[in-house]
């Protein structure tokens, strides 16, 4: 979830970038909530570092999240 740090407000708007290891998986909206999220069937067996990369917007800053290692069976 994007989320707005004081003394910033309103909702956040724009995309968000799904990686892994540097590899772009899907770009998706932000949702009303300020929330998004991705679905794929393209990561292959193993552990994966995955990002997300929100774009910002006018009144955000653009930001990437930390590292998220996902294993798939």
């Amino acid at each position: 979830k994007v989320s707005v740090q004081a003394p910033g407000g309103g909702q956040p708007q724009g995309n968000v970038t799904f990686y892994d290891a540097g590899f772009a998986l899907g770009t998706v909206a932000l949702g009303s909530t300020g929330s998004a999220s991705f679905t794929t069937k393209a990561l292959s067996r193993g552990t994966h570092a995955i990002t997300a990369t929100y774009s910002g917007s006018g009144n955000h800053r653009a930001s990437t999240s930390p590292v998220l290692s996902q294993a798939v069976q």
